[in-house]
């Protein structure tokens, strides 16, 4: 039997977690299907933090490609919680983890000493367990696999979205979808993103997913959101990835500007007393991003988002009136996700 054989796989998990209670303490996500890992990581912070909308200190994101993450997230993960009966710690592609026998009892450490309000996910792109998670707490894990969906799942997912938008998409430009975006179903997500804030309706041709959708194989601007809206380091590595590739800065600004006017309308829900669940809906929050979303809007107030649109206008303003640099440190873009670094910085210091 494949040694991968023992491991459940998404389907059979997804089914699983919808009845599970309690949920289990710790998981173990495998494969290259993040869109489908950030969405059942969104389904288990639901769970873990019903009706919380500010998940500040009860819910952390630790991306292991950055130095000292590792020991950021086991200090979070082990100190008890004081006013709260649960809390969630990701870590982020563990399989990039460096650091030999140190870094493992780190995580050994981090494991059967976690406090026992916090849940811990880790996740690796390879189907195999990292080699960083030793391998005598590994049956600790509650392992799942996620495997790539198959091309018939992809395309009924993509002609589904487009529907929800009130458009229908041509067979071709389905295809031409899929090839740009590496049929990963979350740089798919992305793509429709980019389809639903084109302004374009009717019928979704070739030509329009052209013009809109750019080659984001090896990119990808969700990562980027994430880690700007966080204030992580890690998002000008991700900012000079999308220049590089060749995405307009005026695109990757849009998707910035749209976020920040949905984080807007979601807050102005909430403030009219509407439930959560409908509020992200009527913000016309894309569920599978939704965890993300909560994650990021948690973090900004009105005076924050003030701020915000006035350095992204900014921005917009230096890039319109030939402000564009290929030099990074130069570029209005890299000004504006600097902005947001130091901002969490600054909040963090107080």
């Amino acid at each position: 039997m494949s040694p991968l054989a023992r491991y459940q796989n998404s389907k059979q998990f997804r089914k699983e977690l919808e009845s599970a209670n309690p949920l289990h303490p710790l998981y173990l996500f495998l494969g290259e299907e993040e869109g489908e890992k950030d969405k059942v990581i969104g389904s288990i912070a639901d769970r873990l933090f019903p009706g919380i909308d500010d998940r500040r200190g009860i819910s952390s994101v630790f991306y292991m490609e950055e130095a000292g993450e590792l020991a950021k997230a086991a200090e979070f993960a082990v100190s008890p919680s004081m006013f709260v009966s649960a809390r969630m710690c990701v870590i982020r592609d563990a399989d990039k983890i460096t650091g030999g026998k140190a870094a493992a009892q780190l995580m050994r450490d981090l494991v059967e000493n976690r406090d026992s309000g916090t849940t811990v996910i880790i996740t690796a792109a390879e189907s195999k367990p990292p080699a960083v998670l030793p391998k005598d707490i590994l049956d600790l894990f509650k392992v799942v696999q996620f495997w790539r969906l198959f091309d018939q799942d992809i395309q009924h997912y993509v002609v589904n979205s487009i529907g929800k938008m009130g458009m229908e998409i041509e067979v071709a430009a389905v295809e031409r979808l899929l090839d740009l975006t590496g049929r990963d179903i979350k740089k798919v997500d992305e793509a429709l993103e980019m389809i639903r804030f084109s302004g374009e309706s009717g019928i979704v041709t070739v030509d329009i997913v052209k013009n809109f959708v750019h080659d984001v194989r090896s990119t990808n601007i969700f990562d980027f959101l994430d880690r700007f809206f966080s204030g992580s380091p890690s998002a000008l590595n991700e900012l000079k990835k999308l220049l590089d590739a060749g995405t307009p800065d005026l695109l990757i600004l849009t998707m910035i500007m749209k976020e920040a006017e949905t984080m807007e309308r979601y807050r102005n829900f909430l403030d009219r007393g509407m439930d959560p669940d409908e509020a992200l809906k009527k913000a016309g929050v894309n569920p599978r991003a939704a965890e993300h979303f909560t994650r990021r809007v948690g973090k900004f107030d009105a005076k924050a988002l003030t701020i915000l649109f006035s350095e992204i206008a900014r921005a917009d303003s230096a890039i319109k009136s030939g402000g564009r640099s290929k030099f990074l440190l130069s570029h209005p873009l890299f000004d504006l996700t600097s902005a947001m670094i130091l901002r969490k910085k600054t909040s963090s210091a107080r």
